[in-house]
C-alpha cells in the first residue's frame, strides 16, 4: 500500500491491495476512484502506478489511457518524480535515470547518480554522482552534480 498527497486538488490518495482510494481531508470523505495509479502530475493530468513487482505505468487520468514511454524499461523503474505538468523523472533507484515528456513520449536526458533534490526554480535536478561504487549503496570519491532541465 502507498499514499500520496496531491497538490492539484489537495486530496489524499492511497493504495490498497490493487483498489485506489480518495480521500478529502475536509469533508473526511473517502471513497474508490478508478485510476490507475496515485502519484499525480502537479495538475493532476497525468498519474503513474509505482512499481511494487507489477512494473511502473503512466496514465493520462482523464481517461486511464496508458502512455507509451519508448526506451523506459518499466520492470526496472522505481524512482520517479514529478519536474512540471507533463515531464517525468524516470530511473533505476542507483543507476540510470531519465527526464521524460510524458505528453510526447521524448527522452529529453539521461544521467546515472543517485537523486538528490530537484529545484523547480531554476529546474536543476542536484545528483550526486559516485566515481567509485564499491558496493551497493557503498560510495567514495563521488561529486555532486547540478543538470539543467530545459
Amino acid at each position: 500500500s502507498d499514499i500520496s498527497w496531491s497538490s492539484h486538488n489537495g486530496k489524499i490518495y492511497a493504495n490498497w491491495g490493487k483498489e485506489n482510494f480518495e480521500i478529502d481531508p475536509i469533508r473526511r470523505i473517502t471513497r474508490k476512484v478508478p485510476y490507475k495509479g496515485i502519484f499525480f502530475s502537479p495538475n493532476g493530468s497525468y498519474v503513474f502506478q509505482a512499481n511494487y513487482g507489477i512494473g511502473f505505468e503512466v496514465f493520462r487520468s482523464s481517461t486511464n489511457k496508458k502512455m507509451t514511454l519508448s526506451g523506459i524499461d518499466e520492470e526496472k523503474a522505481n524512482t520517479y518524480i514529478w519536474l512540471d505538468d507533463k515531464t517525468l523523472l524516470i530511473g533505476d533507484i542507483t543507476y540510470e535515470k531519465s527526464v521524460v515528456d510524458v505528453e510526447k513520449n521524448l527522452k529529453k536526458q539521461t544521467f546515472q547518480g543517485q537523486v538528490l533534490d530537484y529545484d523547480p526554480r531554476t529546474k536543476e535536478i542536484l545528483y550526486l554522482r559516485p566515481e567509485n561504487v564499491i558496493g551497493a549503496f557503498t560510495v567514495s570519491n563521488s561529486t555532486i552534480r547540478k543538470l539543467r532541465i530545459d
